[in-house]
C-alpha cells in the first residue's frame, strides 16, 4: 500500500512540476518564501555569519538545481577513476541519505551496515578505490578525509548547495529529457536554486541531449552481474526478446525500464521509492521471471537474492576535452591553494555562487 501511495504521490508532483499544471500556480506563494529562505542563507554564508570549512586539499562537488535523479552519482565513480589514473588520491564524501546511524561521519567499509550509512554510500565504496565517507555535514566528512587519510582531492557526491562547504571546482548534472520542467522554485516546481546559478558553476554536465556549452554525457550498460555470484556475468543482450521483472528504486525510475526496453527486453516495471529498503517479500512475484535491477537496488537485496536476480552496471562516459578541462583547473587550483588558504579569502567563483 505505501508504495502505491509513494507512485501515485511521485507521479503527482511530476505531472506538476513538468507541465503548467494550476497546481504549480497555487503553489508559487511557498516557493517565493522558499527563494527568501536560501536567499537569506547564503547572505549568512557570504557575509560570515555561518561557518565556513575550508580544506586543505581540493574540493570538487558534483550536484544538482533539481530535486531527483540526474546521473551525479556514475559521474563521482568516473572522476574519483580519472584522478586515480593521473596520479591523484582522491577521497569520496557523500550524505549517507536513508541511514540510521547515531554517530556521523562515517569511514565507509566492508563491515558497514547498509541500515547505518544508506545505499549510496554502499554503492560508491563497492564502485570505487578510494576511501568513502559518508555523513549529513558534507563538511565533517572532508575533515574526516583530509585528517585520518592520505588525501590530496576530495569530491563529493552532491552537496552543490551545501554551502558550509568551501569547494574549489562544481559540476553541475543535469537530467537532459526532463531538464528544468515547468522552472520554478520548490514546492512549485523541480528547482532547488534558480536556473542562474548555473551561471556560476565550472562545468555543467548534461545527462543526454546538451547543447552550446554545457558537456554531454552518456550512460553505457555493462554486462550484468548476478546477485549470488556476481562473478557469474551476462549481456543484455541474452535477456533480449525476453520477459523480465525490472526493479528500480532510484530517482529516475522510467529511465531504467526505458533503457530495458530499448534493448528489446519485455520489462515488467516494478517501480519503488527511492531509497527504498527493501525484504523478501517484495520481490516476491510469484511468476519465475528473472529479475533485473539497478546497482543502487541490488546493494540492498543480496542478502535474500535468488539465483535468477542481476544487477546492472552503468558506466558513466564523457569526451576527453571534458578530461583535459577539468584536469588542467583541478592541478591550477591545487598550486594556488596554498596562497588562498593561507590569506583565508575566497575566490571569485565562490563568491560569485553565493549571490
Amino acid at each position: 500500500m505505501k508504495n502505491i501511495i509513494w507512485i501515485w504521490f511521485s507521479r503527482k508532483l511530476n505531472s506538476i512540476w513538468y507541465s503548467q499544471s494550476i497546481l504549480s500556480w497555487l503553489l508559487l506563494p511557498i516557493s517565493y518564501c522558499f527563494w527568501i529562505l536560501t536567499k537569506l542563507l547564503k547572505l549568512g554564508y557570504r557575509f560570515g555569519i555561518f561557518g565556513v570549512y575550508h580544506a586543505p586539499v581540493p574540493v570538487v562537488v558534483v550536484g544538482n538545481i533539481t530535486v531527483g535523479g540526474t546521473g551525479k552519482t556514475p559521474l563521482v565513480v568516473w572522476l574519483a577513476q580519472l584522478l586515480e589514473e593521473n596520479g591523484w588520491r582522491p577521497g569520496v564524501v557523500c550524505s549517507g541519505y536513508g541511514g540510521y546511524s547515531k554517530k556521523w561521519p562515517i569511514r565507509v567499509s566492508p563491515e558497514t551496515r547498509l541500515e547505518a550509512i544508506g545505499d549510496e554510500a554502499l554503492l560508491l565504496f563497492e564502485k570505487v578505490l578510494c576511501p568513502v565517507v559518508a555523513g549529513p555535514r558534507r563538511s565533517e566528512c572532508v575533515e574526516m578525509l583530509v585528517n585520518k587519510y592520505s588525501v590530496d582531492v576530495v569530491v563529493s557526491d552532491d552537496g552543490l548547495q551545501h554551502y558550509a562547504l568551501e569547494r574549489d571546482i562544481e559540476i553541475a548534472v543535469i537530467d537532459g529529457s526532463r531538464r528544468f520542467g515547468n522552472t520554478r522554485l520548490l514546492p512549485a516546481g523541480p528547482l532547488r536554486e534558480s536556473k542562474k546559478r548555473l551561471n556560476n558553476v565550472d562545468f555543467t554536465v548534461v545527462k543526454g541531449c546538451f547543447s552550446g556549452n554545457e558537456i554531454g554525457m552518456l550512460f553505457e550498460p555493462a554486462n550484468l552481474a548476478n546477485l549470488l555470484n556476481p562473478c557469474n556475468q551476462a549481456t543484455l543482450e541474452s535477456f533480449k526478446g525476453m520477459a523480465v521483472n525490472a526493479v528500480a528504486g532510484v530517482g529516475n525510475n522510467e529511465s531504467f525500464f526505458k533503457l530495458l526496453l530499448e534493448r528489446g527486453i519485455k520489462c515488467i516495471p516494478r517501480e519503488f521509492p527511492d531509497h527504498y529498503i527493501y525484504s523478501a517479500s517484495d520481490l516476491d512475484f510469484s511468476d519465475n521471471l528473472p529479475v533485473i535491477m539497478t546497482e543502487k537496488d541490488a546493494v540492498k537485496c543480496k542478502a535474500f537474492a535468488k539465483e535468477d536476480w542481476w544487477s546492472l552496471s552503468i558506466r558513466a562516459a564523457l569526451p576527453d576535452e571534458f578530461e583535459v578541462q577539468f584536469l588542467k583547473k583541478l592541478s591550477r587550483y591545487r598550486n594556488e591553494q596554498k596562497t588562498s588558504r593561507t590569506t583565508g579569502m575566497s575566490s571569485n567563483k565562490r563568491a560569485a555562487s553565493l549571490r
